[in-house]
């Protein structure tokens, strides 16, 4: 899976696929990482400030999910 371009836009929204599907820490770390990379290369802090937190939120909802379907 990868990006549709190397549009910042497609960067982003592919970043913020990734976070929906994590299911573990280390996952959502490595999502992390890649909205820290999505900083270096295009210097856009606004939108590194919007995915660092949507990549966080999703990554969670993921991870949460996974650990209730775990449970049962």
């Amino acid at each position: 899976m990868a990006a549709a371009s190397d549009n910042k836009y497609d960067v982003y929204n592919w970043i913020i696929e990734v976070a929906k599907c994590c299911t573990t820490l280390k996952q959502s770390i490595h999502t992390n990482r890649l909205a820290e990379l999505f900083l270096d290369k295009y210097g856009d802090l606004d939108m590194y400030y919007d995915l660092s937190q949507e990549t966080w939120r999703e990554s969670s909802k993921a991870i949460e999910k996974h650990l209730e379907n775990n449970r049962s």
